[in-house]
């Protein structure tokens, strides 16, 4: 039976602990790409969308706020992915740093897709679109 053991007898606490670190921190790389989709998404909508024929909707001051707050929240989830990289590529744990990426991203993948429906309004609403 020891000889299917990953590791020594009594160090699976530690192997699993380090193998949910690089879950909780890297998994969110895929999930970056996705926002960075929607960012691209909602910038060309919005550029395009015209509020009473005349300002485009991305130059109105409280729309280039959510951008701006959305691509700073884009950019902290990059710093907190690599800031994982450059530890794990010196051998180090990453316990804190996984968990402060987990929770940072997790929050503004829930978040970027409601301040988006704010942004496209109906739009979103309707079956089949594309921005």
């Amino acid at each position: 039976m020891h000889n299917r053991l990953v590791g020594s007898v009594g160090t699976g606490q530690v192997i699993i602990q380090k193998v949910l670190e690089l879950e909780r921190a890297f998994i969110f790389a895929g999930i970056l790409g996705i926002m960075e989709w929607q960012l691209e998404q909602v910038i060309r909508y919005t550029k395009l969308r015209r509020v009473g024929k005349q300002v485009a909707l991305y130059d109105l001051q409280a729309i280039y706020h959510k951008i701006a707050d959305i691509s700073m929240k884009l950019k902290t989830v990059t710093l907190w992915l690599h800031r994982c990289a450059q530890l794990k590529d010196s051998d180090a744990r990453i316990t804190l740093e996984s968990s402060y990426t987990k929770l940072f991203c997790s929050e503004a993948f829930l978040q970027v897709p409601i301040d988006i429906a704010h942004m496209i309004g109906a739009f979103g609403l309707e079956v089949n679109q594309t921005l």
